[in-house]
Parts: structure tokens; sequence; C-alpha cells
């Protein structure tokens, strides 16, 4: 009988525990998730801190917002974000709306996103975001 209490015991601790390690961490997918910030404002914060930023954005032309290389260094961004269209008719395809992307603190210093289609290399963004990042 104690033993298989004991196999028991360590069953369910088990299972709690790949319950645990299989629940999502909460990230920042919209702006009450985290600080919004806009184009060419300052977040200050701490490292960790979280903030995101939401920008006028059409995946549909094949264009969406990336952080440069070197950005990710400042803010790293947690997951893909989400883009919400403008249009609320399900019928129309390719509108236009927001791409909310979440990020985290690092460091400080200047966290640029551009607006670009990832394929073409060596081609100029069509918009550029820049965002300071302050950690006191």
């Amino acid at each position: 009988m104690m033993i298989l209490m004991q196999k028991q015991s360590i069953l369910v601790f088990f299972l709690l525990g790949v319950f645990m390690a299989c629940t999502p961490k909460k990230t920042p997918t919209h702006p009450e998730d985290g600080v919004a910030v806009a184009c060419g404002k300052t977040f200050t914060g701490k490292v960790g801190d979280l903030f995101s930023l939401s920008l006028s954005a059409n995946p549909s032309t094949g264009y969406a917002w990336y952080p440069t290389e070197d950005s990710k260094a400042v803010a790293v961004q947690v997951n893909d974000g989400v883009f919400k269209s403008s249009n609320t008719d399900p019928m129309v395809v390719g509108a236009g709306g927001i791409q909310t992307l979440p990020f985290k603190v690092v460091k400080a210093g200047q966290l640029v996103v551009e607006y670009r289609r990832s394929w073409e290399k060596g081609v100029e963004p069509a918009q550029t975001c820049r965002i300071t990042v302050n950690v006191p």
C-alpha cells in the first residue's frame, strides 16, 4: 500500500511539472500588455521591462516591421506580435491595419525597426521607426 502511494505521489509531481513547463508565459502582444511606445519617443525602464510598438502595416504587400540587427542588443522582440486588420469585413482581403511588436529591454540605447520585405536584401526600408531606450 505504501509503495502504491509513493508511485502515485511521484506521478502527480511529474504531471504537475509537465503542466507547468507547458504553460505559456505571458508576453505582450497588445499595448495593454506592456507600455505602448510611439515612434520617436523614449521608453524609460529597467532591464527586463516589457513595451510594445503598434505601427501601421499591410502584410499582404509583403512588408512588415523588423528590428535591425544592432537593435537586438538594446531590446529583444519576445514573439512575432500580432496584426489586426483595420477592415471589419471578413470578405475583404489585403487590408492594412496595425502590427504590434512586443519587446523586452536588454540595455540602454536606440531601438530601430524597419518596414521592409524580408527577402529584399540591400534595399532601403520603406519606413523607419526609432525608439530611445533609457535604463536609469
